[in-house]
């Protein structure tokens, strides 16, 4: 579809939803791999109510919407006032209205409760169709590497061919997929966070924080819950900083965090080598004793059958509250 086919007639929305003032309310568009245009009328919900229960939003939409907040939406603070162009949508068999482009538009209108314009397609489409559509609408804010990375990475774990296959099908660079499915890889609170405050990522701090999420993820930590204490610390201390300073102080908690790692699997990596207490001629069975701290001790026991773990556990147990028993154990078999 050619983007300049959406027709977005610039002012003839000013004021709110004007559609009754507009002089020509159905036209034809066209769309990629069809060889006749589709009919498009143009259509107003009246408000946030009107919206909730008649509307909603097509799988093939990339835009997380959890992530449509007021700071994020910021840009379309004055869509109450004005609408420079309608969205555009088509019906499902359900009897809803499917946003392809204009789903921003969609949540701040339903932020502020106020109309939105739309033009609705009158054909059937394929969902190749509503993909390519979306993909190729006029988007005001464009779609994140991110969003089209969670999008792909889903569809791909149902793919049985190659990546570059899939990228050939889609129509699509494998520069791009990868790039995108590299995005996804950004941890979630950390992509979340920063979209909701209206922070975008560049790619360079996508590879830092991938980087990140590996050296943790080696470290054995929780990598969720890792990045959801971080981005909840720095926001409780710098709840009303710009953009720029809690960005900056989310890399600077990171790179400490991330170091008090390093430093601790450098003390784990060098720690002394267990001491073996029994071993087997053929090694299978074994009972070692492992220092993890200077006050800290663990018996690994390897291939021991329940009767001996039994009589071990006797034995400690004897050891830590009969002492003098253990003493007299031990001079008869001495």
């Amino acid at each position: 579809m050619q983007i300049g086919q959406l027709g977005h007639q610039k002012g003839a929305y000013v004021g709110g939803s004007n559609a009754n003032s507009l002089a020509v309310k159905a036209r034809k568009i066209r769309i990629k791999g069809r060889t006749e245009p589709v009919t498009v009328s143009l259509q107003t919900f009246k408000g946030r109510e009107d919206l909730e229960k008649h509307s909603a939003i097509p799988l093939q939409n990339f835009r997380i919407q959890e992530l449509l907040t007021e700071d994020s939406l910021e840009d379309l603070a004055d869509l109450k006032d004005t609408q420079t162009s309608p969205c555009l949508c088509y019906k499902g068999s359900d009897g809803l209205i499917y946003f392809i482009d204009g789903s921003r538009r969609r949540a701040r209108a339903i932020m502020d409760d106020c109309p939105l314009d739309y033009e609705l397609i009158k054909e059937e489409l394929t969902d190749s169709e509503i993909e390519s559509l979306v993909l190729t609408a006029d988007n005001h804010k464009p779609i994140s590497s991110y969003e089209l990375g969670k999008y792909y990475s889903a569809q791909l774990d149902k793919w049985e061919g190659t990546q570059k296959e899939f990228a050939a099908v889609k129509g699509i660079s494998e520069t791009k997929l990868s790039r995108s499915l590299r995005a996804f890889k950004v941890p979630a609170p950390i992509y979340y966070t920063f979209t909701k405050r209206g922070l975008d990522i560049s790619e360079r701090d996508s590879l830092g924080y991938i980087t990140a999420l590996e050296l943790v993820k080696e470290a054995g930590q929780d990598i969720e819950q890792f990045f959801k204490e971080l981005v909840k610390d720095v926001s409780e201390k710098n709840a009303d900083a710009d953009k720029d300073v809690f960005k900056k102080k989310v890399s600077q908690l990171l790179n400490r965090r991330v170091k008090k790692l390093n430093a601790h699997e450098d003390k784990v990596t060098n720690k002394k080598a267990p001491e073996v207490i029994y071993a087997s001629d053929d090694g299978k069975v074994s009972v070692q004793l492992e220092r993890t701290s200077k006050s800290n001790k663990v018996i690994k026991m390897r291939n021991i059958t329940e009767d001996q773990t039994g009589q071990i556990t006797s034995l400690i147990d004897i050891a830590l509250n009969h002492p003098d028993k253990l003493k007299r154990i031990l001079s008869l078999i001495s």
